[in-house]
């Protein structure tokens, strides 16, 4: 257990330490600063927050320091490990394959301003013959495979891939869109 106030007291005084030892030296902070407020950090030792995503749900509890632009690039991957906060890799260089991405067929309905109305005309014309036989549940599944079939001729099911890097908010028709 820590005090804030103190933690970041402490990172300021061995910072200014440390660039007073060795001015060009390239210093990078990093970790998890859940009760940490980056801001003061950032204002107290001049240095850069790089991470810019969401590390855990969505907070960005996770964090990269530098005082100076070293990285090409930073990008939020799930863990290799079991966690409930995601890694962090910064890079030099062209971006890294993620490999712990993997992809998913994902099956959706597209639904356009066009086949509602196409649907709409077909419909009003539809007569359901419903069965004289007391029998509810073959009444039932009678509609039930009409009505089907009627979902799959004016609104098609279609297949796309999502992956696992995709945020949570992308589902397979935002991903069509895209």
């Amino acid at each position: 257990m820590y005090q804030p106030d103190k933690l970041i007291d402490y990172i300021e005084r061995c910072y200014d330490a440390l660039i007073l030892y060795c001015p060009t030296a390239m210093i990078i902070i990093a970790g998890d600063f859940n009760t940490l407020n980056s801001d003061d950090i950032v204002s107290r030792t001049g240095m850069l927050s790089i991470v810019n995503q969401p590390t855990r749900g969505p907070n960005c509890l996770d964090k990269i320091f530098v005082n100076e632009m070293c990285y090409d690039g930073v990008k939020v991957v799930n863990s290799a490990v079991k966690s409930d906060h995601k890694a962090i890799v910064a890079y030099v260089g062209s971006q890294p394959n993620n490999i712990n991405k993997h992809k998913m067929k994902r099956k959706y309905r597209q639904r356009t301003p066009v086949q509602h109305a196409a649907f709409l005309k077909h419909f009003s014309s539809v007569q359901f013959a419903i069965g004289s036989d007391s029998d509810i549940q073959a009444n039932f599944d009678k509609l039930y495979e009409e009505t089907h079939i009627l979902l799959d001729q004016f609104y098609p099911e279609r297949e796309i891939s999502v992956t696992s890097a995709d945020p949570r908010f992308v589902t397979p028709i935002i991903k069509s869109m895209l």
